[in-house]
């Protein structure tokens, strides 16, 4: 142009598509990939969050599923705890009570009558509880903690067939075991050469003594559904109503053979209006007189029940040998001293007793852990309680001794002394037993009683021969309850390490 200034022709449309388009091809070469990136870091975020939210939600599941196990199982151990304190305190109420009315009979003898009369009461008590244990096979005991068969028991001749035996197998196996003792003790009484005040005696206990075994196994097809305070119950029953009745006519005559017969017709009572009734309430509960399957129970039982007998005449041997070489005024003050004890085996009675279910359970799951834990609470709520009256007895015997019965009793508190050490011994041992029961280890038990027994005997023989005295009784108990803990304690190891074992087997 003439004035040095360009001018801007017009475009045509494809020039101006062409211009464009490196433009746009830049643009969209620009774009793509950032958007791609832009989009699989978005997807990756969003993955990223996605799996931290489902990480976080199956955590915090897990944690809930672990927090609800947990609540589930603490709740589940608070009712087992707070089941068995209850049956145990049903139980130890019926037979803190019982044992007390017991021992207030024999109070009543001693603060209204005779020593002498206290030493016929306790020798017929000696006499019969043999026969009555021996014949009683400790099937309260093996009923209460009858549990299903466990798959590891595939030998006939095992528990398992113990186990599926019915509850009126054990029912009739008890009248007819009943019955047998009553003719045994008859036998004794007639044939052991007893004044006719002792006859009498031996009688009128061996007919309560036949009531209060058939009592006995009521007790256990209820202790084995947990119906603990009607155990209770009966033994409120029993003692109160005995008592009252023994007390009153004794009082009134002065003679010991009518309060007998008032102590026997109370337990007939108690049995008949109390007890069958109430049996009869749980479903399955009647008598099988097949006598096979009773062939079955003996051969698995006897054991126990000669293990019974024999621990019975662990106590009972020195008894024998006071009345037999120092007369029945000796007995006398010997098996008062003795009663006051009482009241510690009613209370390991009630522990065991209570306990014994459970830990049937304990050993047949092969828990070791729960088991060692249970028996371990008990064993030091036993050791405390044996500490404390150990403590009182020498502290205060001659005391209580003057309290309870009146102060020629008081004489004798060093005998007292040694029969509660004896006793606290005797109190541990007891415990190991009740776990043995419910592990089912009859014949073992039997062997260490056996040994216990020779022990107890050989010690009385040579008090006999070298004059030792009365006091020479109460060491001899101390010996042979000391031989009962360590062989109890030692088998109880050797069966929590086959619970154990099992376990490990998967069985």
């Amino acid at each position: 142009m003439a004035d040095g200034h360009s001018v801007a022709w017009p475009r045509s449309k494809e020039q101006q598509h062409t211009r464009q388009r490196p433009e746009h091809c830049i643009e969209q070469q620009i774009d793509q990939p950032t958007k791609w990136l832009t989009d699989h870091c978005t997807e990756q975020r969003a993955d990223q969050a996605d799996h931290r939210t489902d990480h976080c939600t199956e955590q915090r599941a897990d944690h809930a599923d672990h927090r609800i196990d947990h609540c589930i199982v603490q709740q589940t151990e608070s009712r087992a705890g707070a089941s068995l304190a209850r049956l145990f305190s049903w139980t130890l109420i019926g037979n803190v009570v019982y044992a007390a009315c017991q021992w207030a009979m024999l109070v009543v003898l001693a603060k209204f009558g005779s020593p002498e009369d206290v030493g016929i009461f306790s020798l017929a008590l000696a006499l019969t509880a043999p026969v009555y244990l021996l014949t009683n096979f400790q099937l309260r005991g093996i009923l209460a903690t009858r549990t299903k068969p466990n798959k590891r028991e595939t030998d006939p001749g095992s528990r398992r067939k113990l186990e599926e035996l019915g509850t009126g197998t054990y029912v009739g196996f008890r009248i007819v075991s009943s019955c047998t003792a009553l003719l045994i003790s008859l036998l004794l009484a007639v044939c052991g050469g007893y004044s006719a005040q002792v006859c009498k005696a031996i009688v009128l206990v061996t007919c309560a003594k036949t009531i209060e075994a058939i009592c006995d196994i009521v007790y256990g097809w209820w202790q084995q559904h947990e119906k603990m305070r009607w155990s209770a119950t009966s033994l409120l029953l029993r003692g109160v109503f005995s008592f009252v009745v023994f007390g009153a006519i004794y009082v009134w005559t002065g003679q010991l053979i009518p309060a007998l017969v008032g102590y026997a017709v109370v337990w007939l009572l108690v049995l008949l209006l109390h007890d069958l009734p109430r049996a009869k309430r749980i479903e399955g509960f009647g008598v099988s007189w097949k006598t096979a399957e009773w062939g079955s129970l003996l051969r698995y039982c006897w054991p126990m029940g000669a293990v019974m007998m024999i621990v019975s005449l662990q106590s009972n041997v020195p008894r024998y040998f006071i009345s037999h070489v120092y007369g029945n005024e000796e007995l006398g003050y010997f098996s008062a001293l003795m009663y006051v004890m009482v009241a510690g085996t009613t209370i390991i009675s009630a522990i065991g007793q209570s306990a014994s279910p459970r830990i049937a359970q304990l050993y047949a799951s092969g828990d070791k852990k729960g088991l060692i834990y249970l028996l371990r609470r008990m064993i030091w709520l036993i050791g405390g309680g044996s500490f404390l009256l150990l403590l009182a007895v020498i502290l205060a015997g001659k005391p209580l001794l003057t309290l309870l019965y009146n102060a020629s009793y008081a004489a004798y508190q060093d005998m007292f002394a040694w029969i509660t050490v004896a006793s606290s011994i005797g109190y541990a041992a007891s415990l190991y037993g009740f776990a043995l029961t419910a592990a089912r280890k009859f014949w073992s038990q039997f062997m260490v009683s056996l040994v216990v027994l020779g022990v107890l005997l050989a010690y009385t023989w040579l008090s006999i021969i070298f004059e030792g005295g009365t006091i020479h009784a109460a060491y001899a108990l101390v010996c042979a309850n000391i031989v009962q803990f360590i062989g109890s304690a030692w088998l109880l190891r050797k069966s929590i390490r086959e619970c154990e074992f099992m376990k490990q087997l998967g069985v």
